[in-house]
């Protein structure tokens, strides 16, 4: 059947007007042969190819209406929705929880298992571009937190500088570990080593390399106090002061 429509009305109305509302019988119904076959299609007028197809199992198809359908989507598998291409998402998105105004992505889990999964699939691994690319307009913008659930404040913060703050999660983060200089990374707050402290560098030094603590006194004869205190005032442990 073609229905030639000359002016901005509808060319085809159907209204069901069960008071319940047509539940199991839809107002249109298509049957064909194959999944293959086409249900519905639309393009304007001048177009070489159709803009949009839809076939028997449900499958969206889209074009540009001049060449093959570029992007789809389609039942995969059992309560699977899946499009081959890039999916848009113009405001806000919610897995397993409803999108809000605060967060343009929601992710709830409700069992003890991955939230998010990233798998890179290259042979040598991925070198160059990383699993979680964060950028913001600033270096002390917040790049990612955590906290345990009740808190008022995040519990860890990394900026995107690098910065790791910690904090108690009901107060103001009070230990940071950050990059101050080239080739040098500062604590703010204490270090407590609960196994081994190997130190592989040439230098140490303490309270910024000056020596705390003065020896006085005659060392005479003795060679072996000699050295022990000539080793000790150049890893900067003390202010070697001592007479010969």
């Amino acid at each position: 059947m073609t229905v030639v429509l000359a002016s901005d009305s509808n060319r085809l109305n159907l209204t069901n007007t069960t008071a319940g509302g047509n539940t199991s019988s839809p107002l249109i119904r298509g049957e064909v042969a194959t999944t293959a076959s086409l249900i519905l299609t639309t393009r304007v007028a001048g177009d070489s190819a159709y803009r949009f197809l839809l076939t028997p199992d449900g499958k969206m198809q889209w074009g540009d209406g001049s060449a093959a359908k570029d992007t789809a989507l389609y039942r995969s598998a059992a309560g699977t929705l899946k499009t081959d291409t890039k999916l848009y998402v113009g405001t806000t998105l919610g897995v397993g929880a409803v999108p809000d105004a605060t967060n343009k992505v929601s992710v709830v889990q409700a069992a003890d298992a991955n939230t998010i999964n990233s798998v890179n699939t290259v042979a040598g691994g991925n070198t160059n571009q990383p699993h979680v690319y964060l950028e913001s307009a600033t270096a002390t913008s917040v790049g990612q937190s955590s906290r345990v659930t009740g808190d008022t404040s995040s519990r860890l913060v990394q900026l995107v500088s690098g910065e790791l703050q910690w904090g108690p999660g009901n107060a103001a983060r009070d230990t940071k570990l950050y990059r101050s200089a080239p080739q040098t990374t500062t604590l703010e707050g204490s270090l407590r080593v609960a196994g081994d402290l190997r130190h592989l560098g040439s230098t140490l030094g303490f309270y910024n390399g000056a020596g705390v603590a003065k020896v006085t006194g005659s060392r005479g004869g003795n060679a072996a106090l000699a050295s022990l205190l000539t080793a000790l005032s150049t890893l900067g442990l003390l202010t070697d002061s001592t007479t010969a």
